[in-house]
């Protein structure tokens, strides 16, 4: 007789341990989704803070007139600048010198640039040097291809088209 009460406290025991131990599981379960959501959050908030200072900033207009034609020269002192060697320009391009649409007389000169065998870390410090010096022209599109030697991987040719908005002719 002295079996069954403890047959019977122990099966209580399991029956109330049983659903103690399935919360807990289910509540590591869930700590571990919480954490990824956090720093999700973290991420999108400073992606969000990204685009709004992009957004903030101003872009700079040529009054009056359309932009010196001194692209060539200016890519020069910013690879200067840079530490990249000279023989890196692979050459400027003229893309397009249009009105904007619906702002009156503002136009925007496009100019594509292109820049042969850069690595990445190269590539940040030309856009680096170019944006602190160069505030009228301003790249609009970066493209980027592996380099055609092939014998370095991680070395691109890039095509950047920068732009000048100017207000034109009256």
């Amino acid at each position: 007789m002295t079996l069954r009460p403890a047959l019977v406290v122990a099966l209580l025991l399991a029956a109330l341990t049983l659903p103690v131990f399935g919360s807990a599981r289910r509540l590591g379960g869930v700590w571990i989704h919480l954490q990824a959501a956090r720093v999700s959050l973290i991420r999108t908030e400073r992606d969000a803070q990204r685009i709004l200072e992009l957004r903030a900033k101003q872009q700079r207009i040529a009054e009056h007139k359309r932009p010196q034609q001194d692209v060539i020269a200016r890519v020069n002192t910013v690879l200067a600048e840079s530490r990249i060697p000279l023989d890196r320009f692979g050459g400027l391009v003229p893309e397009s010198d249009a009105a904007l649409p619906g702002a009156g007389t503002y136009r925007r000169q496009s100019v594509r640039m292109t820049l042969n065998g850069l690595t990445i870390p190269r590539l940040g410090a030309f856009l680096a040097q170019w944006s602190d010096s160069q505030h009228l022209w301003t790249p609009t599109r970066i493209e980027l291809a592996r380099a055609r030697n092939g014998s370095d991987p991680a070395r691109y040719d890039v095509n950047i088209v920068i732009g000048a908005t100017y207000i034109g002719e009256q």
